[in-house]
């Protein structure tokens, strides 16, 4: 079993018996929950804050309006979120460049909900290179405070025309493409398929730490299911079991869909 699969599989193990932690900041403590490695990081990193650019290069630059505004301003606030999040669940990474880089995605997050794009557009390009701020305190900070925060999450999920990442459809599409010989192909379990679902590990986790308006304890249990499949697939993917890996898969396609059944959440 690889580093990635280790931590990830005790992770969400952690998070299906209880002990991740609220009070530990978002998807987890770093002491018991789930945790991104080192190498993954930077990589995890760079593809949120590509994603910010788009959206807040596109705020700047168009006058958007309607569905089309409203999709994107949560693609920017879903890379920052998501950056905010690597940097409380990755302990390998110097604490003090975590703490920096959490704090100026937190920030960004503000000016854009004030509807300053432009300043926006050029806090996001300074997120790359960051340098540590030495008055940064590292630590758990939660942000994750209301259901609305659910919609901004949802965004790795939605399709590109609604400046979604696509990864449900990616995913329902590895599995439609596998169904004849119930195996994925060892080509499909690379780096990229890893990283998407660290992607949809952590946004799983990250839904679990926000109070849903009705049936929590419903919404905490689709959470924690998502997270138990995506935990089972990284396994197969590592043993490069594609028989395993196509019966993992669609458990977590099959989670998705009950999240959408039970709280109508697209």
């Amino acid at each position: 079993m690889t580093t990635h699969t280790r931590r990830l599989a005790l992770g969400l193990a952690a998070l299906t018996i209880g002990i991740w932690m609220a009070t530990a900041g978002n998807a987890a403590d770093e002491k018991g929950g789930l945790t991104i490695p080192k190498d993954l990081y930077p990589k995890l990193v760079e593809h949120a804050i590509k994603n910010t650019q788009e959206a807040v290069d596109d705020l700047s630059a168009k006058k958007l309006g309607g569905d089309i505004k409203k999709f994107t301003i949560r693609k920017a606030r879903n890379g920052l979120a998501m950056i905010a999040t690597y940097t409380q669940i990755t302990p390998d990474v110097d604490a003090q460049e975590r703490a920096t880089l959490r704090d100026a995605a937190l920030k960004i997050i503000k000016t854009i909900d004030d509807d300053n794009y432009a300043a926006a557009k050029k806090q996001v390009a300074g997120l790359t290179g960051l340098k540590p701020d030495p008055k940064a305190k590292p630590g758990p900070v939660k942000f994750l405070n209301n259901f609305e925060w659910t919609e901004d999450v949802m965004q790795h999920f939605r399709l590109n025309k609604d400046k979604g990442m696509e990864i449900e459809a990616k995913l329902l599409k590895m599995a439609l493409a596998a169904d004849k010989k119930k195996e994925i192909a060892p080509k499909d379990m690379n780096e990229g398929f890893v990283l998407m679902l660290y992607q949809t590990a952590v946004a799983g986790a990250m839904a679990k730490e926000i109070k849903a308006n009705k049936k929590p304890k419903t919404w905490v249990t689709d959470a924690e299911e998502m997270n138990a499949a995506a935990a089972d697939l990284l396994k197969a993917v590592d043993k490069k079991d594609g028989k395993a890996a196509f019966q993992s898969l669609n458990k977590l396609n099959s989670s998705c869909n009950k999240c959408h059944t039970d709280f109508g959440v697209r």
